[in-house]
């Protein structure tokens, strides 16, 4: 049985359209799944971080092509770069819990809107020896099943704010520009910040590489 995981950038490309891409993946025998939300475990594991390291400033991991461009960037005495992962690889694990682990001649794909995402989800899974799972950006679905691609959206369906619930002092970054220019800020200043979220994409997660 081949499943797929549609990411949310993707779904809001197709909008209305999106129940007609259902059925025709159904034609192409592949099953569209859903896992438990992984929103709030990920959140719940850089808000204990903060409080865990409070003379640090953590920064946001759920987009490892930020972290990618600003690594090498930065005075990693102030700042910490946690070992926390993506949703999207969160999302994949609890999908190759239901549907492919102990049945292994089962295939799921993980959608990916860029090939950062791609290639850091096939590595782990490769790594850790879990066969079953392949990680595509969309535009290699569309090409692989031969599906007509949409447009990107004009806003993003992942903004910054993701962290604004947690009571955290957090600085809301997105764009090359923006990111390297109030990181370096943020080194020569006292402000005070627990935690940067960083999105590649200018406005959020949207206009990936993938999509």
């Amino acid at each position: 049985m081949n499943y797929i995981w549609i990411n949310p950038v993707v779904k809001s490309m197709y909008g209305i359209k999106f129940e007609n891409l259902l059925q025709e993946l159904k034609r192409k025998d592949y099953e569209v799944v859903e896992p438990p939300s992984q929103i709030d475990v990920v959140k719940n594991k850089f808000k204990t971080l903060c409080s865990e390291k409070e003379d640090k400033i953590i920064l946001d991991t759920r987009c490892p092509a930020a972290i990618e461009y600003i690594e090498d960037k930065i005075n990693h005495s102030k700042f910490c770069i946690p070992k926390i992962e993506p949703i999207l690889i969160h999302t994949a694990r609890s999908l190759y819990d239901l549907y492919i682990k102990g049945d292994e001649n089962n295939r799921l794909f993980i959608t990916t809107p860029c090939n950062c995402l791609k290639d850091m989800g096939n590595n782990i899974f490769k790594k850790e020896g879990k066969t079953g799972v392949v990680f595509e950006t969309w535009n290699d679905i569309c090409e692989n099943l031969h599906i007509k691609k949409e447009d990107r959206c004009s806003e993003s369906p992942i903004p910054l704010g993701f962290f604004r619930d947690l009571n955290l002092d957090v600085l809301e970054l997105s764009g090359e520009e923006e990111i390297l220019k109030e990181v370096e800020n943020i080194e020569k200043t006292k402000e005070k910040v627990n935690l940067i979220e960083m999105l590649l994409c200018e406005g959020g997660c949207n206009r990936g590489d993938g999509v």
